[in-house]
Parts: C-alpha cells; sequence; structure tokens
C-alpha cells in the first residue's frame, strides 16, 4: 500500500508535469505575432493562402497564418500547422480551407471560438487546448455538412466527383467512385456530423457520409475503405524559431500517425434516433459494382440523435457569405 507521502509526491509530481504543459503551450501562443492564430510547421509540396480572384500569397515552414485565411494545396502537397492553442490541421492534397473565426486566450474561455470551413480535398485535425476545455465551440463547415468535435482525432474528405483517386489498390474491378459529399472519419474521441436537420453522433472507428445539405447523415459500413495515406514525416517537428514564432509548441501528442486513415465508399442509412447495432441484418444491399462484396457491420456506437442534442455550434453560426471561399 502507498503511504501518503508518496501518493502525496505522485499528485504532485502530476501537477507540475500538467501546469508546465499549460504554462509551455501559454508561452507559444505569446509569441506569434499580433493577429497570428498558426504556423506552418511542416510542408511537402505547395501551399498559398488567397481567395478566388484574389492575389495568392505563398506560404513556407515557419510563415504564420491568421484569421480569414484560406489555404490551397497543390497536387501531392501535405501541409500540417499547428495552432495558437496547440491543435493541429494537416491538409491533404488538392485542398481549399478557410480559417473562417480562431479565437483562442488561455485566461478567457468565454472566447473561445474556432470554425475550419473546408471548401474542397481533405484534412486531418487534431484537438487542442480550446477543443479540450470547450469542444462545443470547435466546428468545421463543409457545402453538405457541419462536423462538431468532443476531444477528437478527425479525417474529413470532401468529395465532389474528384475522389476516384482516393480507391484502394486491390478495389475490385468497376467499383464506383465514391459518392459525393462530406465523408468523416473518427480516429479517437467523438464527432457530430449535422445535416438535413438530423445529427449522426460517431465513436471512434466509426464512419459517416453527408451526401447533401437537405439530407440527413449516414453511417458508413467498413467495406471497401479509401486508404487515405498521411506520411508519417508530415508529424515531426522540423521549424526552428524565427521572426519572433515559435513552431516548437507543445501539443497533445499525436496517435495512429503512421495508420492509413481509411474514407468508405458505401454507406448505411440510418433514420433520426435510431441506433445501429452490429447486426449484419441491418446493412443495406451493396452498392452498384460491388455485389460480390459482403457488407461489414457497422460500429455499435454510431447514433443518429435528432436535432436538438447539440454539442457544436448550430451551422447558422458558420460565418457563411463573410468570405468567397464559404461554400454558401
Amino acid at each position: 500500500m502507498l503511504s501518503l507521502h508518496r501518493v502525496f509526491g505522485i499528485a504532485t509530481v502530476l501537477l507540475l508535469s500538467a501546469s508546465l504543459v499549460q504554462a509551455q503551450t501559454t508561452a507559444a501562443a505569446n509569441t506569434l505575432p499580433a493577429g497570428a492564430v498558426g504556423i506552418v510547421t511542416n510542408l511537402q509540396g505547395s501551399l498559398n493562402t488567397g481567395k478566388p480572384g484574389t492575389a495568392t500569397r505563398p506560404l513556407a515552414v515557419n510563415a504564420t497564418v491568421k484569421e480569414g485565411d484560406v489555404l490551397n494545396t497543390g497536387a501531392g502537397t501535405f501541409a500540417r500547422l499547428k495552432m495558437v492553442d496547440g491543435a493541429e490541421l494537416v491538409l491533404r492534397p488538392n485542398s481549399q480551407a478557410e480559417i473562417t473565426q480562431y479565437s483562442y486566450k488561455p485566461n478567457a474561455p468565454t472566447a473561445d471560438n474556432a470554425l475550419i470551413t473546408l471548401v474542397r480535398g481533405g484534412l486531418r485535425s487534431i484537438t487542442g487546448l480550446l477543443g479540450k476545455r470547450n469542444p462545443q465551440q470547435v466546428s468545421f463547415k463543409t457545402a453538405t455538412a457541419t462536423v462538431g468535435i468532443r476531444g477528437t482525432i478527425v479525417g474529413i474528405q470532401q468529395c465532389n466527383n474528384d475522389c476516384t483517386g482516393l480507391l484502394p489498390s486491390d478495389a475490385p474491378p468497376n467499383t464506383p467512385p465514391p459518392p459525393n459529399g462530406t465523408h468523416v472519419e473518427v480516429i479517437q474521441g467523438l464527432v457530430a456530423l449535422n445535416s438535413g436537420g438530423a445529427q449522426l453522433l460517431l465513436g471512434a472507428g466509426s464512419f459517416g457520409l453527408s451526401r447533401t445539405a437537405n439530407t440527413a447523415p449516414q453511417a458508413v459500413a467498413r467495406n471497401q475503405a479509401l486508404q487515405q495515406n498521411i506520411p508519417a514525416s508530415i508529424f515531426r517537428d522540423t521549424t526552428s524559431s524565427t521572426s519572433g514564432t515559435n513552431s516548437n509548441a507543445q501539443v497533445p501528442s499525436t496517435t495512429d500517425a503512421t495508420t492509413p486513415s481509411t474514407l468508405l465508399a458505401t454507406e448505411q442509412t440510418v433514420t433520426s434516433s435510431t441506433e445501429v447495432g452490429t447486426n449484419v441484418s441491418n446493412l443495406p444491399a451493396p452498392a452498384a459494382g460491388l455485389q460480390n462484396q459482403a457488407p461489414a457491420p457497422v460500429a455499435n456506437n454510431v447514433v443518429v440523435f435528432p436535432p436538438s442534442f447539440s454539442p457544436n455550434r448550430s451551422a447558422s453560426t458558420s460565418g457563411g457569405g463573410r468570405s468567397a471561399a464559404s461554400p454558401n
């Protein structure tokens, strides 16, 4: 049995460690230039910021970004950013994402607010301190859905007749491309996928799809998984401090950094307030071209809740119309 003295000592060490992480993250935030909300830490390929119809500005490692910036990645490009609260954002090739809103002040949690608008392509997000203390204030907006988080590592892919290349190399002949819409993969934590007046709550290892803004989100079966590989090197800190920035901000440790992210091509429709179990009979027939592939069970932690259950802000607060990059 541990002595009281030893228990006190362990508790003190844990408290000091937690305080150190908070202090380091706060210090990192304070070293960003005024108005900056993030910094490019890793870049493989080309990255620029600029809205449609305006001049673009190329971004390199150590470049900072601010609220309202529209980030564009080129073909074959992966870009990783660390945000002011320690969150991480990895953009995939041929992607466009706007930092629509990003407000984090260590001593003012009531001011927390983060909204990323994904116009095209894909991203992976790792929650920072803002999302840990105020998860309802973090969300992602696409043309078809709003994605809310609860302490999450999440992958989001917006397909618009441009996701054929994400099919796995061993996909059967004549496999149709993934359907258009917003595909979501939950790697860690919980995600609320909202569209069509309904909400789909997804746990770790689950997948969802919002086809249009007017249709309810769907749980997606583990069948014909798409390989959305992200190079492990993109998660390694390689930047150096320049121009008053600090690229060594303390961030939550990443998990499964080298594990391929999967987005799926077949899906299961779920109605409001209906829980999906692991019974294969719950699943529909395979999509066209997949008749010879048996559908896999959907995770039993997938539920569609009525709109009254809202862990994230309403889509009406997404700032639509404030930027040319907004899909609205």
